[in-house]
């Protein structure tokens, strides 16, 4: 695979032997890299393949703003339901699980605590 635009020093868009493009993350993947550079097999982390325009542009700009953390962790719930729960799982949720832990992490730093409406409150009855 080459090098077709470095979005970050993490993420970059590439095509791939088919001469599909896709989006590859891994630490430092991009580093010093330019367009037509080699991407070295070992750095890669994880490939995202984007159906549509739309989408890739969507996700090109999310995963450029967050940090890689809270990607891996995405990717690793995914990987873990897939595994665990043997299920098919459509990769559209790579995008809208990564978005939401995002948001989810950032209100914990910033202090904003949102009541789940769906949770059963337990309490404990102390005679």
């Amino acid at each position: 695979m080459v090098v077709d635009k470095v979005i970050n020093n993490n993420l970059v868009r590439a095509l791939n032997d088919k001469k599909v493009e896709v989006l590859i993350m891994g630490c430092g993947l991009g580093f010093k890299k330019k367009p037509g550079d080699p991407i070295y097999e070992k750095l890669i982390e994880k490939v995202y393949k984007i159906i549509d325009e739309k989408e890739e542009n969507k996700f090109e700009e999310l995963l450029s703003s967050i940090p890689p953390e809270h990607i891996r962790i995405a990717n690793n719930i995914v990987e873990y339901a897939r595994n665990e729960m043997e299920i098919k799982i459509n990769d559209s949720i790579y995008l809208s699980l990564t978005d939401h832990i995002n948001y989810a992490i950032e209100r914990a730093k910033n202090g904003i605590c949102l009541k789940n409406a769906l949770l059963i409150q337990h309490r404990l009855w102390m005679p």
